[in-house]
């Protein structure tokens, strides 16, 4: 899991990893731009033709709305719902700008991440 500092620095992450609007050679916005877009809940759309309703929702939440906490390790990302209103899922992993798996809540997310983190560790300890 990332510190509370980390998670405020890249609080626009969720954004530019599943658009990929800040790839090389063709960003759609600078980082600061990428922030001020995820802090205002995409009121303020420094490029509104490329941050469309579409590019924005991720299976029925915006990407506004989810907040990078942590990774797997492995190009993979934990990231909790911060919005106000009800959502299709609280928690989510996303790898490789893919929505690889969704909880209902918090806490069946972290459960879900521990358990895995128990796993890899049971497979490591009988590989050795």
């Amino acid at each position: 899991m990332y510190s509370p500092d980390y998670i405020i620095s890249e609080c626009s992450a969720p954004i530019y990893h599943v658009t990929g609007s800040f790839f090389a050679g063709d960003p759609w916005a600078n980082l600061e731009e990428h922030k001020a877009l995820w802090i205002s809940n995409g009121a303020t759309n420094p490029n509104p033709n490329r941050f469309t309703n579409e590019a924005l929702d991720l299976e029925g939440v915006k990407l506004w709305d989810l907040l990078e906490i942590g990774s797997d390790g492995c190009c993979g990302a934990f990231h909790i719902f911060t919005g106000d209103v009800p959502a299709t899922y609280r928690f989510c992993m996303i790898h490789s700008s893919v929505l690889e798996y969704t909880s209902g809540s918090y806490l069946e997310g972290f459960l879900r991440v521990l358990q895995n983190e128990l796993e890899s560790i049971a497979e490591c300890a009988l590989d050795d």
